[in-house]
């Protein structure tokens, strides 16, 4: 998912909604910092995960951080098993986290 369509889909969602990374064996992350760089012509963000012990990215934070022009059309990544994971959407849980996938 490029950055543009991430910030579009999370334009309405309330500023104080935590962002967290649901892996594919169902354990939860938080997210942490991220990287920009270029891989075969592809710009990618590439974030950092910790465990739940860490604060966890309101959407305030993460509409911040990425609603930069030179991230618009970077694709999002976390670094899950030491590679990058291509982040395709999200759902709200009970807690109204918005867990990434």
């Amino acid at each position: 998912m490029r950055v543009l369509d991430f910030l579009k889909l999370i334009s309405d969602i309330n500023q104080n909604t935590f962002f967290k990374f649901e892996a594919p064996d169902g354990k939860l992350y938080n997210l942490s910092t991220f990287q920009y760089q270029i891989i075969n012509e592809q710009p990618q963000i590439i974030f950092k995960l910790v465990d739940l012990k860490h604060h966890a990215i309101h959407k305030w934070e993460l509409f911040y951080l990425l609603n930069k022009k030179a991230y618009m059309k970077a694709y999002l990544y976390v670094n899950w098993q030491n590679q990058p994971y291509p982040l395709f959407g999200f759902r709200i849980d009970k807690n109204q986290n918005a867990l990434l996938g």
